[in-house]
């Protein structure tokens, strides 16, 4: 039950997230979402980070992002593990 309230914050969280080009003044910075993706996941149990990564909104939101480059996309799984490359 509590795996999936949490699965549900971060379903909802990500959902939020949208990979911005730099400078750009409608949202913060990739860069500065990869922080805080990092920030949220540093404690999260690996099944928790692989519930993330198994989910529907993950699949549509993330992974078949158009504008994210495949160096941005290793980046988002780092910071998704805790970790910054």
């Amino acid at each position: 039950m509590v795996l999936r309230k949490r699965l549900a914050r971060a379903e909802a969280a990500l959902s939020a997230v949208k990979a911005t080009p730099a400078g750009n003044e409608r949202g913060p910075s990739f860069e500065v979402m990869l922080k805080l993706l990092a920030m949220a996941c540093t404690r999260k149990p690996l099944k928790s980070q692989l519930a993330i990564r198994e989910s529907e909104l993950w699949r549509n939101g993330v992974v078949s992002a158009s504008d994210v480059s495949e160096e941005q996309m290793k980046q988002v799984a780092a910071a998704l593990a805790g970790k910054l490359i």
